[in-house]
């Protein structure tokens, strides 16, 4: 008998915005990490839709201290700027979907948060 070979998906974490209230303009901001090679994509949803921002990549030695040998350290964590004032008020999913070099791909850190 065969026995399958777990996938392993990427991980990370989305550090904020926490869940609860946002407006206007608010920076998204966490860290990403792959052990099958590189997290080549990541994208901020809302809603399971991804939002347009410009993510951009910067130095998390404290996650690569903490997971060491990962693809991509020291450059892990990530940040960008969404714009809540385009998003209908209310509540909402807001959530990180990293996808690898390996082709795996994971939806993690869903929060609620509310669109004032």
């Amino acid at each position: 008998m065969t026995v399958p070979t777990p996938v392993v998906k990427p991980y990370g974490w989305m550090d904020g915005p926490v869940a609860g209230r946002v407006t206007g303009k608010t920076r998204v901001h966490g860290w990403a990490l792959s052990d099958q090679g590189e997290v080549t994509k990541l994208e901020i949803l809302l809603d399971g839709t991804p939002l347009e921002l410009a993510i951009t990549r910067f130095r998390a030695p404290g996650i690569c201290a903490k997971y060491p040998a990962r693809a991509g350290c020291p450059d892990v964590g990530f940040e960008g700027t969404a714009d809540f004032a385009r998003v209908p008020t209310g509540e909402h999913t807001l959530s990180l979907r990293l996808t690898d070099s390996a082709g795996s791909c994971a939806e993690i850190a869903k929060r609620a948060i509310v669109v004032e």
